[in-house]
């Protein structure tokens, strides 16, 4: 781009944005008058009890059943072979 397409570009954007400033103005809405609300209603007020009310018993727990007392099972004893004796050898003759 030249420099002189440049310059007219940042010239039109700023005059661009300095006539949307100077066009552009909020306006204040007048005053809206007050609105006519009625009076709240009277409130009747009850007194509250002042004796609490009884306390609610618990429900009793019931009866545990427990399993009777049992010894712990001995572990078996598996048998044990006899022990292995060996074949018996030769005799050796002497030479």
């Amino acid at each position: 781009m030249s420099s002189r397409l440049r310059t007219a570009l940042l010239i039109g954007a700023i005059g661009f944005a300095a006539s949307g400033c100077a066009t552009t103005h909020a306006k204040a809405e007048p005053d809206a008058p007050p609105l006519d609300m009625p009076p709240p209603p009277p409130r009747v007020i009850e007194a509250a009890d002042t004796e609490p009310p009884p306390p609610i018993p618990l429900p009793e727990e019931p009866a545990r059943r427990t399993p009777p007392a049992t010894p712990p099972a001995t572990p078996r004893r598996l048998p044990t072979p006899p022990p292995a004796t060996e074949p018996p050898k030769p005799a050796e003759e002497p030479p």
